[in-house]
């Protein structure tokens, strides 16, 4: 088991705590705040002549439990800024502390946590509940039973109100735009 580190940040980052939401089967579920402090973002191009474009710069903020939105213009640094919160960013030209419930990102992270790309990654080809079983054979762990993955593929379908379409193949030109974002938010 790996130890916690223990760091001492500053006193102006705070701490984040939240209540923790429950299912629609009424079990409680973890709640995650992220907070991310000074966090910029750069890259450097070029071949012979280097230049470096700054993406983010010296952003602070708290993403809650619940629904968060960022918004601006295109190219203000809104999906760069998801994927450094996401972890999904190497390091080089990244600076700033991301914290979870208050503490550094686990190394885990991307294992307790979904993200979904801004394009579909939905196989059209297969039924709603096809490509959730799919997606649970990928990103569950192989110690869990198939059985414990049906369940929580069940779960989903009808959490996210796909239950009426769960049967139905995804490329079908019936498939509701909404029902298309409930699908790839569920993977």
């Amino acid at each position: 088991m790996e130890k916690e580190a223990i760091v001492d940040y500053p006193e102006s980052y705070g701490s984040v705590s939240a209540a923790r939401p429950t299912g629609a089967d009424g079990e409680k579920q973890a709640a995650v705040s992220l907070s991310f402090h000074d966090v910029s973002y750069a890259v450097t191009s070029g071949v012979f002549k280097k230049t470096t474009k700054v993406i983010l710069n010296n952003l602070t903020g708290v993403m809650r439990p619940g629904l968060n939105a960022i918004m601006g213009p295109t190219g203000s640094g809104k999906t760069s800024l998801l994927d450094v919160l996401a972890d999904r960013k190497s390091k080089g030209g990244l600076t700033g502390i991301v914290l979870v419930n208050g503490r550094p990102q686990p190394k885990y992270f991307k294992c307790m946590s979904g993200y979904v790309v801004q394009d579909d990654v939905i196989m059209g080809t297969l039924s709603v509940r096809e490509n959730l079983y799919f997606s649970a054979a990928l990103r569950l762990p192989n110690s869990m039973k198939w059985a414990e993955k049906k369940r929580r593929v069940e779960k989903v379908i009808g959490e996210l109100g796909l239950t009426g379409c769960a049967d139905t193949k995804v490329m079908k030109r019936e498939r509701r735009d909404r029902e298309r974002k409930r699908l790839k938010i569920s993977k």
